[in-house]
């Protein structure tokens, strides 16, 4: 149906530029931690695999490139789900490595192929080991999938305020309906599949709804950082209150401590009700963690 690849398409490119955007606002955030930089290559990923799935064989090599990016995303993914919901450092060269393992599988079953002679290539055992490579990235893309979930339970608390329980739940919501819909049902019902042209835009739906809503969890995040959830409820009060054993503020915090004093007196802030830090820092154009640890 040339109007059902059409809507196909438009959702993929829809994908590659909310992708985009998501590494331009990541770059603009004005600092380099970890999560701005699994944000942004999960976003090249995922954006990769739109890209190359709305135009298939048409971009020669670099179709191979977004090939191999999009084969590792679900590991982006996994590594992402990581410094979401874990204190630095959220993960080390171990874990950066089974994702690289994932890669290497894929250049193994992708190019070994050319690389030996028909009639190696025809061989029982080069048969049984592409056919091991192919259920290795399926199984790993499982893997990595259920792992991102796993991380949301992990540190998951009864004290954990409402706001973050919330965003968290919705996490799990998305990921777990695409792992059900994608892995699960698609892949196991191909006679399905074939019989019922629409399925082809369900794939493209369910990875444009896992960023936009990773995205929607990375604006809260960087609000809300694992390390002081909650924080960001209280008033700038609260944040005053003596905290045992308080790191070393760094000359940043000095600095930006100083701005606010500045800013408080000048635009007599300290005669509003009940003033928030939320609200401070949408006026110093400063992320609210910032504002609170200068604060205190």
């Amino acid at each position: 149906d040339p109007n059902m690849f059409t809507l196909v398409q438009l959702v993929q490119m829809t994908t590659v530029i909310i992708a985009l955007g998501g590494v331009v606002f990541a770059l603009r955030q004005g600092t380099r931690t970890p999560l701005i930089w699994v944000w942004c290559l999960f976003c090249l990923g995922l954006g990769s695999v739109a890209l190359n799935d709305a135009f298939p064989g048409q971009l020669g090599l670099f179709g191979e490139l977004l090939a191999l990016a999009s084969i590792i995303t679900c590991g982006f993914s996994w590594l992402l789900a990581r410094v979401f919901f874990r204190p630095d450092p959220a993960f080390d060269w171990r874990h950066i490595s089974l994702v690289g393992i994932v890669a290497l599988t894929y250049l193994f079953d992708r190019y070994l192929p050319n690389l030996v002679s028909p009639e190696t290539l025809a061989s029982d055992a080069m048969v049984t080991g592409l056919r091991s490579l192919d259920n290795f990235q399926t199984l790993s893309v499982s893997i990595f999938l259920a792992f991102s979930v796993v991380e949301v339970f992990r540190s998951w608390t009864r004290s954990l305020p409402q706001l973050e329980q919330t965003y968290r739940i919705g996490y799990v919501a998305v990921y777990t309906v695409t792992f059900t819909i994608t892995i699960i049902w698609l892949r196991q019902s191909p006679a399905f599949v074939l019989a019922n042209p629409w399925t082809e835009i369900i794939t493209p739906l369910c990875a444009l709804s896992v960023l936009v809503y990773a995205g929607i969890f990375l604006r809260h995040r960087l609000a809300n950082p694992v390390g002081i959830i909650g924080a960001n409820d209280n008033i700038i009060a609260d944040a005053l209150a003596p905290k045992a054993d308080p790191l070393p503020p760094t000359q940043e915090e000095i600095a930006l401590a100083k701005r606010i004093e500045a800013y408080v007196k000048a635009n007599d802030c300290y005669l509003t009700t009940n003033l928030k830090v939320s609200r401070l820092a949408k006026l110093l154009m400063e992320p609210e963690y910032k504002i609170t640890r200068a604060i205190t």
